[in-house]
C-alpha cells in the first residue's frame, strides 16, 4: 500500500480493518500487516472473518456507521479539466449510476480538484490495474451536461446552436507542460492531451480526431495517440461536428496503457486475416516529408531506418501528384489539386459549421465536391493499399516542430493550402484510416520566456489502411521492440526521463 499514490500512511491511519477468509496470507500481505501494527498513531485493529471478502483493499473513512473508499483529490494546475466527476453507486456498491460533478474548493485560484481512487487493490492482489481515464467534453456522460467548451452551450445544454461549440471560445485553454510550458497545448483535444503530459496520476485520455484535432495535441504534448479505422466505433453518445471524418482517439504515456484500451475498443471481429509471411512496404511520401526543420527531420529518418530494418521493409518514396497524372480516375483532371479545389470547404468546412442544420446531410448527398472526395479516396485507397503485394503503413510528420507561443495569434484567415484536400491532416480522415502518433525525440529552441535552450516533442505518424488496426499497432509494437525504442514518456518539461 506503501506504492499507492492516494493513501498516505503519515496523513491518516487510525485503525486496521482485517478480513479472513479462510486462505493463508502471502509474505507481501503480512510484512504489510505488520507495518501498520508498529505505525504510530493505529488505535485499533480488528479481525473480521467472513466468507467471501466484501472490502477491497484499500484505505476507508468511517462514515455514518459505514465504511467509505477514501478518494485523493489532485489539483488541476494545467486548467485541462472542465468539471470533476465522482461516481455514484447503487445500494449493491456495483451498479453504476449517472455521474455528478464533483464540487471540490482548490487552494488554487479557479482550479478543479480532481478526486482519484486509490490503487491499493490492485496493488496488494496483482489484479489488472484500473486505469484513470479522462474525456474529452465533447461526449455524453450521463447525468452531466456536455459543454464543448462553452459556456453558452452548457447553459442550454442539448439546445444550444451548434455555432456556438468552438473549443476554447469562452473557457481558457490548457497549459503545455512541454519545452518552457508556454507553448501552444495542439488544437481541439488539447485539454485531453495536455492532462496525460501533465499528471502522472492520469494514464490516458479520449479524445477526438475530425481533421488533427488529437494528432496536433499529441505531438505538441509529446504523448502516444491512436486514431481508429472510420465507422469502427458507434458515436451516437458523442457530439457531430462532421460525421464523415468524426473519430474518438485516444491519448497516452505508455504504449501498454494504448494496447489495453485499443483492446477494449476495437472488436476482435475487427482483427483481418493476413496472410502469413506477409511482407511489409514503408510508403514516404514526398507531399509531407521532408519537412523544414533538419533536426526533426533526422530523428524522423531515423525512425524510418529503424522501422525498415525491424519489419524487414523497403521504403518506397512516392508522390500524390505525380501518381495521379501518370494514372488518375477517367473523367478528371490531370491535376490533383485542381481536381480537390475547394472540395474541403464544400464539405468538412460546410458541414462543421452547419452540423446541426436538419438539411446537411441532403446538401452533402448532392453536392459535388462529396462526390470529388469518394472519387479520390478511392483512388488513394487503390494506390497505396490495395494494389500491393505488401502490407503498407505510410509514414507522416504531423506538424513543424517550430515554437507555437500561446500568447501569439495564428494567422486568420489561415493559409489556402490549409483547406486543400492534400493536406497532410484530411488523409486519415478522407481514407478513414488508423493511425498511430509514436514519440520518438526532441529538437531545441531557444524560448523568448526563459531565454535559455528548451526542447520541442517530437512524433511521428503511422498510418495503416482502412480496417487494419489491429496490424498497425503489431507493427509498431514490432518497431518499438527490435529497435529497443522508449515506449513510456514521462510528465513535465522532456518526454524521456534519460534526456
Amino acid at each position: 500500500m506503501s506504492r499507492d499514490d492516494v493513501y498516505i500512511r503519515n496523513l491518516f491511519l487510525d485503525g486496521v480493518l482485517i478480513t479472513n477468509t479462510g486462505t493463508e496470507y502471502s509474505s507481501n500481505r503480512k510484512q504489510e500487516l505488520c507495518f501498520f501494527l508498529t505505525t504510530p498513531g493505529v488505535k485499533w485493529m480488528v479481525l473480521l472473518k467472513q466468507n467471501k471478502p466484501e472490502l477491497p483493499d484499500g484505505p476507508y473513512i468511517c462514515y455514518e456507521k459505514g465504511l467509505m473508499p477514501v478518494y485523493r483529490l489532485q489539483r488541476d494546475e494545467a486548467k485541462a479539466f472542465l468539471a470533476a466527476l465522482r461516481p455514484r453507486l447503487g445500494p449493491d456498491r456495483t451498479t453504476p449510476q449517472p455521474f455528478l460533478p464533483l464540487y471540490a474548493a482548490s487552494s488554487l485560484f479557479d482550479c478543479t480538484d480532481i478526486a482519484t481512487p486509490s490503487r491499493c487493490h490492485e496493488i496488494m492482489t496483482g489484479a489488472n490495474r484500473r486505469l484513470r481515464v479522462a474525456v474529452k467534453d465533447i461526449f455524453r456522460l450521463e447525468g452531466l451536461k456536455t459543454s464543448l467548451g462553452n459556456r453558452s452551450r452548457y447553459d442550454v445544454s442539448s439546445r444550444a446552436l451548434q455555432a456556438l461549440q468552438s473549443s476554447l471560445l469562452q473557457f481558457e485553454a490548457p497549459w503545455n507542460p512541454r519545452g518552457d510550458g508556454y507553448q501552444c497545448s495542439g488544437g481541439p483535444s488539447s485539454g485531453s492531451a495536455a492532462a496525460v503530459a501533465t499528471y502522472s496520476w492520469l494514464d490516458c485520455a479520449v479524445g477526438t480526431d475530425t481533421a488533427g484535432g488529437g494528432r496536433h495535441p499529441a505531438m505538441a504534448n509529446g504523448i502516444w495517440q491512436f486514431r481508429p479505422s472510420q465507422h469502427l466505433l458507434d458515436l451516437r453518445d458523442m457530439v457531430a461536428t462532421y460525421p464523415p471524418f468524426d473519430v474518438p482517439c485516444l491519448f497516452s504515456r505508455e504504449l501498454g496503457h494504448l494496447r489495453q484500451l485499443f483492446r477494449s475498443w476495437i472488436p476482435s471481429s475487427a482483427k483481418p486475416t493476413m496472410e502469413s509471411g506477409k511482407s511489409y512496404e514503408i510508403l514516404y511520401l514526398l507531399e509531407y516529408l521532408p519537412v523544414s526543420n533538419s533536426q526533426q527531420m533526422a530523428l524522423i529518418d531515423n525512425f524510418v531506418s529503424d522501422a525498415s530494418l525491424c519489419l524487414s521493409a523497403t521504403v518506397a518514396k512516392l508522390s500524390i501528384r505525380d501518381l495521379w497524372e501518370t494514372n488518375h480516375p477517367v473523367g478528371t483532371p490531370d491535376n490533383v489539386d485542381e481536381y480537390l479545389e475547394e472540395v474541403i470547404t464544400e464539405t468538412y468546412s460546410y458541414g462543421f459549421y452547419h452540423s446541426n442544420d436538419e438539411f446537411c446531410s441532403v446538401f452533402a448527398e448532392l453536392n459535388n465536391a462529396s462526390k470529388k472526395k469518394e472519387v479520390y479516396k478511392k483512388w488513394l485507397h487503390e494506390i497505396l493499399f490495395l494494389n500491393r503485394e505488401t502490407e503498407a503503413v505510410v509514414i507522416l510528420p504531423v506538424s513543424n516542430a517550430v515554437p507555437k507561443y500561446c500568447n501569439e495569434r495564428a494567422p486568420s484567415p489561415p493559409p489556402a493550402e490549409t483547406y486543400s484536400a492534400l493536406a497532410g491532416v484530411f488523409l486519415q480522415p478522407i481514407l478513414g484510416a488508423p493511425d498511430i502518433v509514436v514519440p520518438i525525440g526532441d529538437v531545441p529552441y531557444h524560448s523568448k520566456f526563459t531565454e535559455e535552450v528548451e526542447y520541442l516533442p517530437v512524433v511521428v505518424n503511422i498510418m495503416g489502411a482502412p480496417g487494419t488496426d489491429y496490424d498497425l499497432l503489431e507493427a509498431v509494437e514490432k518497431i518499438m521492440a527490435a529497435s529497443s525504442r522508449p515506449t513510456t514518456v514521462v510528465t513535465g518539461s522532456r518526454m524521456f526521463s534519460t534526456q
